[in-house]
């Protein structure tokens, strides 16, 4: 097909070809699939063992290509815009690319080479889009064209039409043409030349042409079509595994996926025995946690694993969380959970340094619920302590001194503690008997936050 000038209608032929039961294969479900040539055999019409098919003998209205060794010869119809074209058979993917190698001999008129892509033909009918560079040496100037070919014969739509002696081609040079999603892009050795979208042509398969009319001795001297095959759902091939850690330690859960680019990832949650798996983490194929606690124990990861083919759910991996390694508590220290708490607790010592590890709602209301390292104490006392680190279970989650008139959950007591996200606060509680002999509502009866608490 030649270009569209002034006063000169340049252009047309080419159309894709298939055979109808072609055209219903539904190139979207293709894998990948690469054809080279080099034209060794003498055929008219081309065929190279069935595969490929050609105009006159398929769509009727339009050419044949025939060979000799080493090079192509077009043979186009009677009619105007009835280019010689040849399509690979088979079952292509949607993303395609088309590259050939031109000679250029002896030509005139309006000799021109074509790359054809998501192309497809049947009686009288050919859809698809063709890019066609002129070859040097003709009368019709220098040009390179996209064009979509909506059906019958000479029923198409430029998508590009540019002139210039850079477009034209000649002996040696290559051509290549590529379709990704809606994107048309032309090159001429290695060099883009233009680019394009349309939407209208999902499948289809690749192809060469030549111009319609007697334009001289010319064409192609090799032939490569590629198609990348259509999206892979993912699958896992390395299931995340259960991990154990110590107490204060991160964890790490890892996946193993194959499929097609890109693929997602969702990690979900699940704390122990809830049921209810929550979304945490990034997109990535590994998750690590927070410094763990002893109350993370018995808590599961699992990740949803997507790409734009489907999905698949990883099997749940389970967390173990080990309290810390250390020695016994120093005499007189002894360490106790007070009130009902859902995790047991526990402390050790090493180097100075105490770690508790506790579970339970809160140190408010009418019974109090947490790990308590402690020893007795008669007469005033000053407690001083720091607090090196307090994990994130809960933006009031408590860690700190306290003075406490027995080990009962309702026991009168004074704390000082330190929040992760809320700042420094004090609380003191009065038992609930004391509570009730001054006619207090509330077990709490004071409470001073710090200047930098909101509570």
């Amino acid at each position: 097909m030649r270009p569209l000038l002034e006063e000169t209608v340049r252009g047309y032929g080419i159309c894709a070809l298939m055979l109808p039961f072609f055209l219903l294969a539904g190139a979207q479900g293709a894998g990948a699939q690469t054809y080279t040539t080099n034209f060794p055999n003498t055929e008219n019409p081309i065929s190279e063992g069935g595969k490929w098919i050609d105009g006159k003998a398929v769509g009727i209205d339009w050419g044949d290509i025939s060979t000799t060794p080493g090079q192509t010869h077009d043979h186009s119809g009677t009619a105007r815009f009835a280019d010689a074209t040849a399509l690979l058979t088979g079952t292509w993917g949607p993303d395609q690319t088309a590259q050939a190698t031109v000679y250029a001999g002896s030509v005139s008129g309006a000799p021109e080479v074509e790359l054809r892509l998501r192309s497809s033909l049947s009686p009288h009918q050919c859809t698809g889009y063709e890019i066609s560079n002129s070859v040097q040496g003709g009368s019709n100037g220098s040009y390179l064209i996209i064009v979509r070919w909506n059906g019958p014969l000479a029923n198409f739509t430029y998508l590009a039409n540019l002139s210039g002696a850079q477009y034209a081609v000649t002996t040696g040079d290559v051509v290549k043409a590529t379709i990704v999603g809606n994107v048309i892009t032309s090159y001429k050795n290695g060099v883009q030349m233009a680019q394009v979208t349309d939407n209208t042509y999902s499948t289809g398969n690749p192809g060469m042409g030549f111009n319609e009319g007697t334009n001289g001795t010319y064409g192609f001297t090799s032939f490569t079509a590629t198609s990348a095959g259509s999206a892979v759902a993912p699958t896992i091939t390395i299931q995340p595994t259960n991990v154990t850690v110590t107490a204060g330690q991160t964890a790490t859960f890892t996946v193993t996926a194959s499929g097609t680019a890109p693929i997602s990832y969702q990690w979900q949650h699940e704390s122990s025995g809830a049921g209810t798996w929550n979304n945490v983490g990034t997109n990535s194929a590994s998750i690590t946690t927070a410094p763990t606690v002893l109350s993370d124990s018995g808590s599961a990861y699992r990740v949803v694993v997507t790409n734009p083919a489907g999905g698949v759910t990883s099997n749940p991996a389970t967390l173990t969380v080990n309290p810390p390694a250390g020695g016994a508590l120093p005499a007189p220290w002894t360490d106790q959970d007070i009130g009902t708490v859902g995790v047991a607790g526990s402390a050790t010592v090493s180097g100075g340094t105490f770690t508790a590890n506790g579970g339970g709602a809160d140190i408010w209301g009418g019974s109090d619920q947490f790990n308590f390292i402690s020893q007795p104490l008669a007469g005033d006392a000053d407690i001083v302590a720091r607090v090196a680190g307090l994990g994130n279970t809960n933006g009031w989650a408590k860690a700190g001194v306290m003075i406490r008139q027995s080990l009962a959950a309702d026991s009168s007591y004074a704390f000082t503690a330190m929040t992760p996200v809320n700042g420094c606060s004090a609380v003191a509680g009065i038992s609930a008997a004391l509570a009730a002999s001054e006619r207090s509502t509330s077990r709490l009866r004071k409470f001073r936050p710090s200047s930098s608490s909101g509570k």
